[in-house]
C-alpha cells in the first residue's frame, strides 16, 4: 500500500524573544541609556517552515529611522526606505509596514526553498546595527492517492505478519513510528540512506497475528504540525471483508507482507 503525502503549509517553531532590561532606579536608567529608542527587535529569532510556504519576520524599531535592509543567504534581497519606499530584488521577497507610525516592518519570503535556510539579517541604518534570525526550510509533500497491493490483509490466527513503511526523498531525516490499535510498538528493523540531498527511510514491523488490528505507520519532521500516517486493517481468522474499495491480499502459505510507502515529490 502506497500513500503520497499532502502538501503542508504550516509554519512551526516560531519563537519570539523579547529583550527587556530592568533598572531599580529609573532616573539612572534614563541617564545611562538616553537612546533606548535607538534599539530595535527582530522576531521570531528562529523559524522552521515547509518548502513552498511563506515565512514572515517582523522588525520593530524604537526610534526614528530612514533605511532598513534585509539579507537572506548572504545576499541583499530587499531595501525599505522611507524616502523611496520598498525595493525588493525579486517578487519572491516583499515587505509592508505593520504599524501606522512605521515603527514595525513585516518582511516576507514567498515560496521558500531550502536555499533560503540559514541567517536572515535585518539592518537599520544609523546606530541601530543589525539583528539575525535563523530560518530552517524542510521538504513539502503532495498527496496523489492511495495505491499498492494491500489496503486490508486477511490472515489466520498466530500467523506471522510483516509490514514495511517507507519514506522517499524527505528532508531532514524523518522519525518513523508504529502503532497497533493506537498503542505504540517498537519496529523490528530500520534503515535510512542519504543521497546528499534528501533521506530515504524504511521501517519493518513483524508480529504474530492474534486479533483484528489496525496497523498505523507515522512519519514526522519538525516542520510538520502533525505526523503523516498511513494504515492497514489486519483481519485475523476466516472472516472475509466484503467492501468494493478494499483490495484483499491472499498470503497463501507465505508470511503475510504489506508495503506502506510515504513518498515525497519535488
Amino acid at each position: 500500500m502506497f500513500i503520497y503525502l499532502l502538501r503542508m503549509n504550516d509554519v512551526v517553531d516560531s519563537s519570539p524573544v523579547c529583550e527587556n532590561e530592568h533598572f531599580s532606579n529609573p532616573h539612572i536608567s534614563s541617564l545611562l541609556y538616553p537612546a533606548v529608542s535607538g534599539q530595535f527587535q527582530l522576531e521570531p529569532v528562529k523559524s522552521t517552515v515547509l518548502q513552498g510556504s511563506d515565512v514572515q519576520f517582523n522588525a520593530t524599531v524604537g526610534g526614528p529611522w530612514q533605511v532598513m535592509t534585509w539579507n537572506v543567504g548572504g545576499f541583499l534581497v530587499l531595501t525599505v526606505s522611507k524616502a523611496s519606499g520598498i525595493i525588493p530584488s525579486t517578487d519572491q521577497f516583499s515587505a509592508r509596514f505593520c504599524s501606522q507610525n512605521s515603527s514595525c516592518v513585516e518582511f516576507t519570503i514567498h515560496n521558500v526553498t531550502r536555499s533560503h535556510s540559514g541567517p536572515v539579517i535585518c539592518t537599520v541604518q544609523g546606530d541601530y546595527g543589525e539583528k539575525t534570525a535563523q530560518l530552517n526550510v524542510q521538504g513539502e509533500f503532495i498527496n496523489t492517492g492511495l495505491f499498492g497491493n494491500c489496503s486490508s490483509l486477511i490472515v489466520m490466527q498466530d500467523q506471522q505478519v510483516k509490514f514495511q513503511c517507507g519514506t522517499s526523498g524527505w528532508y531532514p531525516k524523518p522519525i518513523i513510528t508504529w502503532t497497533l490499535n493506537g498503542n505504540a510498538v517498537n519496529s523490528s528493523l530500520d534503515n535510512t540512506t542519504n543521497d546528499g540531498v534528501s533521506f530515504n527511510s524504511t521501517s519493518v514491523l513483524t508480529f504474530q497475528a492474534v486479533r483484528n488490528t489496525t496497523v498505523n505507520c507515522l512519519a514526522s519532521i519538525e516542520a510538520l504540525t502533525y505526523p503523516q500516517s498511513t494504515s492497514v486493517f489486519l483481519v485475523v481468522g476466516k472472516k472475509v471483508l466484503r467492501h468494493t474499495s478494499m483490495n484483499v491480499c491472499d498470503p497463501g502459505n507465505k508470511p503475510a507482507k504489506c508495503l506502506l510507502c510515504l513518498d515525497k515529490r519535488w
